[in-house]
């Protein structure tokens, strides 16, 4: 591989570029809307490869476009890859501190190029700008949470590609990589050929990152009510039963809470049906806020849930449901509404949700029956 010849590798990897450019552009088109940043991972590919492109071509066309704009263009690139992944992440656009880094290290490159040239400085300037854009990039990537395998992938990729910079930089001062971008060096060839395959890498990374998201929206549609994010029935049911067989083979203590949204049909009659989709938003969100993780909120009908609580019995079930309760009925924005709710803990018999279902929703409408906006316990 050290045999190759350094100006080879730089217009293979500028060729491959726009390709993964043209299939994110792709994905864009036909992914969700909601899978965001890649047309800005495609503008910024472009960008990258072009300047990779236009220092593949020096000698061959003028070096005021060769070497100022291949490098504008590399750094413009990454850029570009680091806004994409802060809109794909959901993150505020920092495009005022990229474009800082960008055009503060153009300048410089240009003082090195025009006023004073000195190779080994512009070689430092874009080497360190390339690293602090990688940096960056990287924080973005961490800010949302514990990275999956596409994630690390990136993580991985970008890291190698930082370092690499820097060992360019160094390679530069040490006068190991040569005096030319291009030099056909040992190390010259060596951190070309991985600086290539890791920003293809980096590519594939921006494809599966944003299939991991595709996958988690239709398992989503697939599992959760569009309108509250509550579980839908037969995911819900599938949970419950499991929770129950681990209840029933460790002898701990489960509780089901039915609840039904009292005289639900009147908010929709006389204020309308958008009305009553933010009332149900609104129950959910704070039937949410008082639950723990291991809780499970289901929507089993229009304006009826039903609650699964592992390791929990009656009376703290009892006190959940009253909390529930009393939020709603303190703190319901408009339109104003109560919720009535039945409480049934497993019983040594019951095998199955189904038979402790039917005997909270018998206390739910007891509750109902004996006047509403109230917790009884089955």
């Amino acid at each position: 591989m050290l045999n190759l010849d350094s100006r080879t590798i730089v217009v293979i990897t500028a060729i491959l570029g726009p390709v993964m450019a043209l299939v994110l552009l792709s994905l864009r088109r036909n992914y969700p809307g909601s899978v965001k940043g890649l047309g800005w991972w495609a503008t910024g590919t472009f960008l990258l490869f072009g300047g990779i492109l236009l220092i593949a071509a020096r000698g061959r066309i003028a070096d005021f476009l060769s070497i100022p704009i291949g490098a504008l263009l590399l750094m413009a690139g990454h850029a570009a890859w680091v806004a994409g992944t802060e809109k794909f992440m959901g993150l505020p656009l920092s495009v005022k501190t990229l474009g800082a880094i960008v055009l503060s290290a153009f300048a410089l490159f240009l003082g090195f190029y025009v006023i004073h040239d000195d190779y080994l400085m512009r070689v430092a300037v874009v080497g360190l700008a390339m690293s602090t854009l990688t940096v960056l990039h990287c924080q973005r990537i961490l800010a949302s949470g514990k990275p999956r395998f596409a994630g690390r992938m990136l993580l991985v990729c970008l890291g190698a590609n930082g370092v690499a910079w820097l060992l360019r930089v160094g390679g530069a001062f040490a006068g190991t990589i040569g005096p030319d971008v291009l030099a056909t060096t040992t190390l010259n060839v060596f951190l070309s050929s991985a600086q290539s395959i890791l920003a293809m890498l980096t590519l594939f990374g921006f494809v599966l990152i944003a299939s991991e998201r595709v996958r988690d929206v239709f398992e989503r549609l697939a599992t959760r009510d569009s309108l509250t994010g509550a579980w839908l029935r037969r995911a819900w049911d599938v949970q419950a039963q499991g929770e129950l067989d681990r209840s029933r083979r460790h002898n701990r203590p489960l509780s089901l809470v039915a609840m039904d949204l009292d005289r639900f049909k009147n908010i929709n009659d006389t204020l309308g049906h958008a009305a009553g989709d933010q009332a149900l938003i609104d129950f959910v969100n704070r039937v949410n806020a008082l639950l723990r993780k291991q809780d499970s909120l289901g929507r089993v009908g229009g304006e009826e849930f039903v609650l699964l609580l592992p390791e929990t019995g009656a009376d703290e079930a009892q006190i959940v449901a009253e909390r529930i309760r009393a939020s709603i009925e303190r703190e319901s924005k408009s339109p104003a509404y109560t919720v009535s709710i039945g409480v049934a803990e497993m019983q040594p018999q019951e095998s199955t949700v189904a038979a402790i279902m039917s005997r909270a929703d018998a206390a739910m409408y007891r509750a109902k029956s004996w006047g509403r906006n109230r917790v009884e316990l089955a």
